[in-house]
């Protein structure tokens, strides 16, 4: 119990955002999460934020999972005692309210997709073989996972856990993100260590699929109209990119900048992160470094893929290891989760250097 209680301390921090070249001035919210606790995933929804992780001091890991509102506000926990020497890999709200999660069970690759309801109670749990995501949709969930080493599958589950279709691959497929949009289902990730699309629609039928000529990794993805603009990363090339594509084909590729600003202040961009629309702009954020402080970059793209303007954003020293990018059409939410304090700098042990999370909306210039 004590355990229990030590791990409900959290502060509280409201910060000002200086007004930025593309954005009006904001105001974000920060709040450290407690200084045991290590994240695996982080999600952002309209309603608001999902953590899942552990509780690292304990003898034995403790699976914990915790939501916030939008203003930052914790307005639940979840502890799970019952399970020690479990994680939760990850935990995402669905449009029906309730939450899912994907909580490990033993070190051969065996999780349990725990469903919690209203009350936020466990009401089902669903046995699974290496689940990496959940990603809500309408009338339910998906979960993609790797039932062996050389093999992948897609599931659509209903809110109750009940399987609707599956999808199988005997090769090997890992995705980094899935969306819907229109009835169409929009996966994007790797296959073999070269970025890969893969388009379906709502019962579970293959549409198209698209694998890259070179050594890569897809991120993100954005549908617009009958176009998709994909965020990749080539770790051979060493550069992060926006890939466009129609319903068949490859359109145009577009390199995001290295670094930003002049010789005084270079802002070096580490890892770009996420990609929307907004504005009838693509927009595209990217965990940073200026000097020896964490930052956040934005990165503006036309629709036929010139970069129009790039800034840095202040997130308080958070150097990011996680970054959500959420837009309503003219409007940017951005949520950053990080530490202040590098991880591993020189091997130093990271147990009690505390995760902060920065979330903030901006309203981007309408178009001239």
């Amino acid at each position: 119990m004590k355990i229990f209680q030590r791990f409900l301390s959290l502060a509280i921090v409201v910060v000002l955002l200086n007004s930025a070249a593309y954005a009006d001035s904001s105001t974000a919210v920060m709040f450290q999460l407690p200084e045991q606790f290590t994240y695996t995933n982080f999600t952002m929804s309209e309603k608001g934020y999902c953590i899942a992780g552990y509780d690292g001091i304990s003898p034995v890991e403790i699976p914990v999972g915790m939501y916030y509102d939008p203003s930052g506000k914790q307005v639940w926990q979840h502890m799970n005692i019952d399970y020690p020497g479990n994680i939760y890999r990850s935990m995402v709200e669905l449009d029906n309210g309730s939450l899912a999660a994907i909580r490990s069970v033993d070190y051969d690759g065996n999780f349990d997709i725990e469903l919690f309801d209203g009350n936020r109670s466990v009401y089902k749990t669903i046995p699974m073989v290496n689940p990496f995501h959940i990603t809500p949709v309408q009338g339910g969930f998906l979960v993609d996972s790797a039932p062996s080493a050389e093999s992948s599958q897609i599931s659509m589950f209903d809110y109750s856990g009940n399987v609707q279709w599956t999808i199988d691959w005997d090769e090997k497929m890992r995705f980094n993100r899935i969306i819907s949009s229109n009835s169409k289902f929009y996966a994007v990730g790797t296959r073999t260590d070269h970025g890969c699309i893969v388009t379906f629609d709502s019962n579970g039928n293959l549409l198209w699929y698209h694998n890259s000529d070179l050594p890569s990794e897809y991120i993100d993805v954005v549908p617009n109209e009958e176009n998709l603009f994909v965020l990749a990363t080539s770790w051979e090339e060493d550069r992060n990119f926006i890939a466009a594509y129609n319903a068949t084909e490859a359109l145009w590729e577009s390199d995001l900048p290295a670094t930003i600003g002049n010789n005084d202040i270079t802002t070096k961009i580490i890892q770009a992160s996420a990609i929307t629309l907004c504005n009838n702009q693509i927009v595209v954020a990217s965990a940073a470094r200026e000097q020896d402080v964490g930052k956040l970059a934005l990165h503006y793209f036309t629709l036929t893929g010139s970069n129009i303007h790039n800034e840095t954003i202040d997130v308080n020293g958070i150097y990011p290891n996680e970054v959500a990018l959420m837009s309503d059409g003219n409007q940017l939410r951005y949520a950053v989760l990080g530490r202040k304090t590098e991880r591993n700098i020189n091997w130093q042990p990271v147990t009690n250097i505390p995760f902060f999370a920065l979330i903030d909306t901006v309203v981007t210039q309408p178009d001239t």
